[in-house]
């Protein structure tokens, strides 16, 4: 176990000041819309063939003039699940035609991020594609910016539970469960992930940093402060990965796994960071589906009826990520 290989350390990304620097083209381009200037940049300056995007009913965006007026195809999540959308999509539009695609996580809800990335690969053989994030200058109110209201719901994102079979009720559990939080300004949440399971003994944080801005990263430190109170285990060391490099988060994902004790056999992963770092969790569970046998592992999230569809100011760097998944098997 201890060596396993660091995949992804050599998967191409790149970095872009402003759009002006940005000459890829696409046969297809995916995206998300909300109100947010970075979101709409991204829209209308990926040169793209064949624009999709998608109104996720959790933004409660009523106002559609901004879509129709740019003239741009969108569909809506009207069951807001995360599996049927994507599902749906690539049903109405044949994705396997497109030599080039572009998937745009900028305003893409974490489910649907880590749901769109494991759909293309392992349900339609989609091998290579690009995911960009463009990156605000600030968040609307710092530290105290609000981006989802009320739990709903905390469960498996859908397609990624295979947690072992227990009975909750018996303290004596053949399987324990190790908990990963990638902690972010989200911390607020934790408590609803933590409070129903018994077989919780130890866990980790896994931390943004270096984070896209040095005041994002203390504005981040102070809500992870705010949630320790949640977690009622022995140990919670946190572990750092870079907030804006999905490859790095991998790999310490690996790396941790590699150290895990054996009695550890449920490992949960918890997304509620930043989304490129949830495109990490994305990549390290398609790695553990290739490599893994002796460990079940999930994705869980904190799932909200409403979030923030205007939470950030500006648009700062442009990041892209070329997911090429013949290297894993190379």
């Amino acid at each position: 176990m201890n060596n396993t290989p660091n995949n992804f350390d050599f998967w191409e990304k790149e970095s872009y000041e402003k759009f002006s620097s940005y000459n890829k083209q696409y046969d297809l381009y995916i995206g998300c819309y909300n109100l947010e200037e970075r979101v709409k940049e991204n829209i209308l300056n990926i040169t793209a063939e064949k624009k999709i995007i998608l109104l996720l009913e959790e933004y409660k965006i009523k106002d559609l003039s901004w879509l129709e007026e740019n003239n741009l195809d969108f569909i809506t999540n009207e069951k807001q699940n995360e599996i049927e959308t994507i599902k749906s999509l690539c049903d109405i539009y044949n994705l396997n035609d497109c030599s080039t695609i572009c998937i745009d996580i900028t305003a893409m809800l974490k489910p649907y991020i880590i749901t769109i990335v494991n759909y293309l690969y392992q349900q339609m053989s989609i091998v290579n594609f690009d995911v960009i994030y463009t990156e605000p200058q600030k968040y609307l109110h710092g530290d105290d910016t609000i981006f989802s209201k009320g739990i709903i719901n905390t469960r498996y994102i859908e397609g990624f539970s295979s947690i072992y079979e227990y009975n909750i009720d018996n303290m004596d559990h053949k399987y324990d469960t190790y908990l990963i939080v990638n902690a972010g300004y989200e911390t607020k949440i934790i408590s609803s992930l933590v409070q129903h399971d018994r077989t919780l003994k130890h866990g980790k944080y896994l931390i943004g940093f270096p984070s896209f801005k040095a005041d994002i990263y203390f504005e981040n430190i102070l809500n992870i402060v705010k949630s320790i109170d949640d977690f009622k285990v022995s140990k919670f060391n946190p572990k750092y990965a870079n907030a804006n490099d999905p490859y790095e988060t991998a790999n310490v994902l690996i790396e941790i796994l590699a150290n895990l004790k054996p009695e550890y056999t449920n490992l949960i992963l918890v997304p509620i960071a930043s989304k490129t770092q949830a495109l990490g969790m994305a990549l390290f569970y398609i790695f553990c589906k290739k490599t893994i046998e002796n460990k079940s592992i999930s994705v869980k999230y904190p799932f909200s009826n409403e979030y923030s569809n205007n939470a950030t100011i500006g648009t700062s760097k442009i990041h892209r990520f070329y997911l090429d998944f013949n290297k894993l098997t190379s």
